[in-house]
């Protein structure tokens, strides 16, 4: 993913999913420690450019730093 905003309410509405990707969810995702069940399957970054409005803004960093992990 690519951005440079902070989320909001902590979940991923599953109408947003369905609208993107066609697939029907029975509930909102949640954007907090559940979010690891995939990662077995998938990697998961957060790309922020750093020329990007908030790109160096440092509580979008953590934000996304405590949500998918530290840059390795």
């Amino acid at each position: 993913m690519i951005g440079d905003e902070m989320g909001t309410n902590g979940r991923q509405p599953g109408a947003e999913v369905q609208r993107l990707t066609g697939e029907t969810l029975e509930a909102d995702i949640p954007l907090g420690p559940d979010r690891r069940r995939g990662q077995g399957a998938l990697h998961l970054y957060y790309i922020i450019p750093g020329g990007a409005s908030y790109g160096a803004d440092q509580q979008v960093l953590q934000f996304w730093q405590n949500l998918v992990g530290a840059a390795t």
